[in-house]
């Protein structure tokens, strides 16, 4: 009985030893490796404790009946590497480190220190379960988001409409409901464990570029082409409702992108894959880039004719001619871009919300233009263009007419 008892323990480290060997798999923390060292030592307790000639045979019977009488845990401690050498050195070398680096924790705070280590490890856990169910949320808000918005629009700009509670002026509702896309990305950015990697710094900077043109410049820009006092009143309140949906989606989003770019994301350090990395992000880059300039450009012309004061008019020239809403356009884009440079479930994640929430209300622009103006606006004009499809034609007109506009 005792032989095979020893037999099995032997053999259970043995598969141990050579499992990690073969890299079948590894410590994802510290406290996994305290807890495998710890749970050796319990193993070779019961091993000396059921055959007293290892003790015999390497310290005499002195230490064998000092053994009984004391504690096992102390004991166990002290003797911990005995077991170990009776085994292949090559295939235990991993686990004789674990447990040399176990016993360099003074006993005084070795359970203070055990229990940091734990404390770490729930806290790792419950970031990943977080990330995790924020992420299937982020997939599943976006179909009831598309379906409630083809019926019923969000009542701010074109849509205005009483019974939605108090409002905010537009500028300051768009600043509070962008900023936790900056303050809160750059909160949790630097607790990532890619935050000193150049790579994640780059990765980042676009969707840091976007929302600082959301957040901060495109507010005062409201702010300082408002209607003149002798004009017709264009601007409503924003309702403090819609607002405050928006300032809850964008603290999602912004914890999302932050932690997948600052720790998930996990193809930053080489591996054969860095030509894939800068390729996708290149690409990437350029679309998000040419949606970008295309959405500072759409809405700088919408923010001109809302200045003149003289009401709503039907936007002509440019990209105008061609879509109802290339600001919609041009954001879509972007965040196309988003997902090529991040190619993760996170950045397509955003697209896929981006779409769900801008081709309705596309849609519904266009519609508002033809019951306003009737025959008087162009009825060529598509809500949105598929960027998937037209992107490159619609990059092609862009910077053609945008050319021509520099020589005239």
């Amino acid at each position: 009985m005792k032989f095979t008892f020893i037999l099995l323990q032997r053999l259970h480290l043995f598969t141990i030893g050579h499992a990690l060997r073969q890299r079948r798999f590894s410590f994802p923390s510290l406290r996994s490796q305290s807890h495998l060292t710890f749970r050796i030592k319990n193993l070779q307790s019961c091993s000396l404790k059921r055959n007293p000639s290892l003790l015999h045979r390497r310290h005499g019977s002195s230490h064998y009946r000092r053994l009984s009488r004391s504690r096992s845990s102390s004991v166990c401690r002290d003797r911990a590497p005995l077991l170990i050498r009776q085994l292949p050195t090559s295939s235990l070398q991993p686990l004789i480190l674990l447990s040399r680096a176990s016993r360099a924790v003074p006993r005084r705070s070795r359970r203070r220190h055990t229990e940091g280590l734990q404390l770490n490890t729930v806290t790792m856990i419950s970031d990943e379960s977080l990330f995790h169910y924020s992420l299937v949320a982020f997939y599943l808000i976006a179909p009831p988001t598309f379906i409630s918005l083809m019926f019923l629009q969000a009542p701010y700009g074109k849509h205005h409409r009483p019974g939605w509670g108090p409002t905010l002026p537009p500028p300051l509702a768009w600043f509070l409901m962008e900023s936790p896309t900056l303050w809160l990305t750059l909160l949790l950015f630097p607790h990532g464990r890619h935050f000193s990697n150049p790579k994640s710094m780059i990765l980042m900077s676009p969707y840091l570029l976007h929302y600082f043109n959301r957040t901060c410049i495109y507010p005062l820009s409201l702010l300082r082409r408002s209607p003149s006092g002798n004009g017709k009143k264009t601007s409503h309140g924003f309702p403090l409702s819609i607002a405050l949906t928006a300032f809850f989606f964008n603290l999602l989003n912004a914890y999302l992108q932050a932690r997948w770019v600052s720790h998930y994301k996990d193809n930053y350090d080489g591996d054969g894959n860095d030509w894939f990395f800068w390729l996708a992000f290149f690409v990437g880059l350029f679309v998000f880039l040419c949606g970008m300039r295309i959405n500072i450009v759409s809405d700088r012309e919408l923010l001109r004719l809302k200045g003149e004061g003289k009401g709503y008019v039907i936007p002509r020239g440019g990209l105008f001619e061609l879509v109802a809403c290339p600001n919609y356009f041009g954001e879509i884009l972007e965040w196309l871009g988003w997902g090529v440079m991040t190619w993760s479930w996170v950045g397509f994640g955003f697209f896929i919300y981006t779409c769900a929430n801008l081709v309705p209300r596309a849609i519904a622009n266009r519609q508002w233009y033809l019951d306003k103006f009737g025959g008087d606006y162009p009825k060529s004009r598509k809500a949105i263009m598929t960027p998937v499809l037209q992107t490159s034609k619609f990059i092609f007109i862009f910077c053609k007419r945008h050319h021509e506009q520099d020589k005239a």
